[in-house]
């Protein structure tokens, strides 16, 4: 068992470094083979050898741990400044309440929301271990595994709201180019809930998101002060 332990192991080092050594160009190649697929096993710190973990599942390294306090602020203005902060008091006044009324909701809402995001924050920020190890605490070894789960499938979700979202500013932006953007036609079922012109600003926004979410968030960091910038 040492013996074919071993073997895959030494496959997995030559399957790494192979990839570190490969230019875009051929990573982008070997994606046409179904080899091309096949991660390499990451060594972790903790884990004993053989165990189904990666190093995301580790303390956080120093050299992953570049995020200041000016990027955890670029990182939540960003998120409470966007299409879905300003569709939440659109939809109160919808409901006939006046602006300083939704103002004032939209406060309470966002400082009731802040309490349990600090605290839930803090285990992160002090210990640096990540959400998977953090829940073991609360849900145990087993069932933190449902939390994780629960996490998954809520930001999914989640991203597809915010997909959706901005599918509709690609819309906007591309018709306030080519006018003739809105005269296409639908070819959808009425029942899907979608046009074809909105299918089209959907993949558009999509692909134009897609490389970002391929970057690594302790990468990210100039990303979150750019848009505190603007």
């Amino acid at each position: 068992m040492s013996h074919l332990y071993n073997s895959q192991a030494e496959q997995h080092c030559s399957l790494g470094y192979t990839l570190a050594t490969m230019t875009l160009h051929e990573r982008i190649k070997s994606k046409t083979t179904r080899q091309g697929w096949v991660l390499p096993r990451q060594t972790t710190s903790f884990a004993d050898p053989g165990a189904w973990t990666n190093v995301d599942c580790d303390v956080t390294p120093l050299n992953r741990r570049t995020w200041s306090a000016w990027t955890m602020f670029g990182y939540w203005f960003s998120d409470a400044l966007n299409a879905q902060s300003w569709m939440a008091p659109a939809s109160i006044i919808a409901l006939g309440l006046t602006w300083r009324e939704a103002i004032v909701c939209i406060i309470f809402g966002s400082l009731v929301c802040t309490v349990p995001l600090v605290l839930n924050g803090m285990v992160g920020a002090r210990l640096h271990i990540p959400f998977p190890v953090a829940m073991r605490a609360s849900f145990g070894w087993y069932f933190s595994r449902f939390a994780v789960v629960t996490r998954a499938i809520t930001a999914l979700f989640w991203h597809a709201i915010q997909t959706y979202t901005g599918s509709t500013a690609m819309t906007q932006i591309i018709r306030s180019i080519w006018p003739s953007y809105l005269d296409i036609p639908n070819n959808i079922p009425d029942s899907v809930g979608i046009t074809t012109q909105g299918m089209i600003s959907h993949l558009i926004f999509w692909l134009v998101q897609f490389p970002i979410l391929l970057i690594p968030p302790h990468k990210l960091k100039w990303f979150f002060v750019a848009k505190c910038g603007k």
